[in-house]
C-alpha cells in the first residue's frame, strides 16, 4: 500500500479538508483568544466536548449533538463560576477534573452491539456470544490490497 493508494481514498480527501478548514480557522481565532487570555478556557472547552460527545452518544446516539451541547454548557458553567480573571482558570481546573470524570463514567455505561458476521462466516452454536465469534471463518472478510 503507498501512499498515493492511501491519498486516492474518500475518507483520506475528506479528512485533509477538515484539516485545512479547522488549520485556517484556528489562525484565524488564536490571536484573539491569546490576547483575551482565554486560552485555558477553549481548551477546557474543547476538551469537555468530550463528557458531551458521551452523554449524546447514551442518550440519542448522537455523539455530535452532545458533543455541541457539552461545550456551550461548559462555555456557560465558566461564564458563571469564572466571572473574575483571577478566578476563571481555578474554575476552569474545577470543572475539566470533575467533567472528565463524568465523561469516563458515561462512555462506562455506553455498550455498543456487536458488529454484524458477513454472511459468509459461519458461526458455532454456543451460549457465548464471544465464543462464537472467535468461531468465525476468515473467508467472509474482504481482503486489503
Amino acid at each position: 500500500m503507498n501512499i498515493g493508494f492511501l491519498l486516492a481514498q474518500p475518507f483520506a480527501q475528506h479528512a485533509l479538508l477538515a484539516a485545512a478548514l479547522v488549520a485556517v480557522t484556528g489562525g484565524l481565532i488564536s490571536p484573539f483568544v491569546v490576547t483575551r487570555g482565554m486560552s485555558f478556557a477553549v481548551h477546557g472547552t474543547a476538551e469537555l466536548a468530550f463528557t458531551g460527545a458521551a452523554a449524546g452518544l447514551l442518550i440519542a446516539n448522537n455523539p455530535t449533538a452532545g458533543a455541541l451541547a457539552g461545550s456551550l454548557v461548559v462555555a456557560g458553567l465558566i461564564a458563571t463560576l469564572g466571572a473574575r480573571p483571577r478566578e476563571r482558570d481555578s474554575a476552569i481546573g474545577a470543572i475539566l477534573a470533575f467533567g472528565m470524570g463524568i465523561g469516563i463514567l458515561l462512555l462506562s455505561y455506553y455498550r455498543a452491539s456487536p458488529p454484524r458476521r458477513p454472511a459468509s462466516c459461519s458461526a458455532t452454536s454456543s451460549a457465548s456470544p464471544a465464543a462464537s465469534y472467535s468461531s468465525w471463518s476468515r473467508s467472509g472478510w474482504p481482503s486489503w490490497p
